[in-house]
């Protein structure tokens, strides 16, 4: 299942995927479970456990997948 996601705290199942558009500037939060971040043109991924948090450096699209049933919010 695929969410494109505004702002505010979100639910993710194991192996969900968010969009995130043009969101340069936003910051991705974990509370709970773990997740896996993929930004366009960033060569290198990101993987956040609780208490991490990750801005997005580019517009484009953004995909966070759940690696785990996770809590995310996203300011």
């Amino acid at each position: 299942m695929r969410v494109e996601l505004e702002r505010g705290p979100i639910r993710l199942d194991r192996r969900q995927i968010v969009r995130i558009r043009d969101g340069a500037g936003r910051r991705i939060c974990v509370r709970e479970g773990a997740v896996w971040i993929t930004e366009a043109s960033e060569p290198a991924d990101i993987v956040l456990e609780p208490g991490g948090c990750y801005s997005l450096k580019r517009d484009g699209l953004a995909l966070v997948t759940g690696l785990d049933d996770s809590l995310v919010t996203l300011h």
